[in-house]
């Protein structure tokens, strides 16, 4: 095929406008007296370049057919395990980090000889009794 008579973006473009056209003049129901003309028009343009380009149309499709969507396919499924392989990591590494953190071996508040002073709190289970007075 020339190079003349390759399918350009413009004649993609005149070619989808045509389509959208008689899309358009089919579903009227006004009908105007150059209707047919138009109609008639469109087809024939539709016709003759779709004939004109079908080999790269054809091609155009087995190649997207063929080798983009499964390539496609391919890298989601690539996406899809990366994702998941960082989203693990996280949850290993935010699991580490408990595990490192400082365990508090007197959460109460009480002091290491096991008294508290009177404006802390004991522990949750520790019920604080009056001392009898002698």
């Amino acid at each position: 095929m020339s190079e003349q008579n390759m399918l350009t973006v413009q004649l993609v473009t005149a070619l989808g406008g045509a389509a959208y056209d008689l899309r358009v003049l089919n579903s009227k129901t006004i009908v105007e007296k150059d209707d047919d003309a138009k109609r008639t028009a469109l087809r024939s343009f539709v016709a003759k370049t779709m004939t004109e380009h079908v080999d790269e149309f054809v091609t155009a499709w087995f190649a997207l057919e063929n080798e983009y969507r499964p390539l496609l396919r391919s890298v989601a499924t690539l996406l899809e395990h990366s994702t998941a392989i960082l989203a693990r990591k996280q949850e290993i590494i935010a699991a580490q980090q408990k595990a490192q953190q400082p365990v508090e071996t007197n959460p109460s508040g009480c002091g290491e000889e096991g008294g508290c002073s009177a404006g802390e709190p004991g522990p949750d289970n520790v019920v604080p009794f009056p001392r009898a007075e002698k």
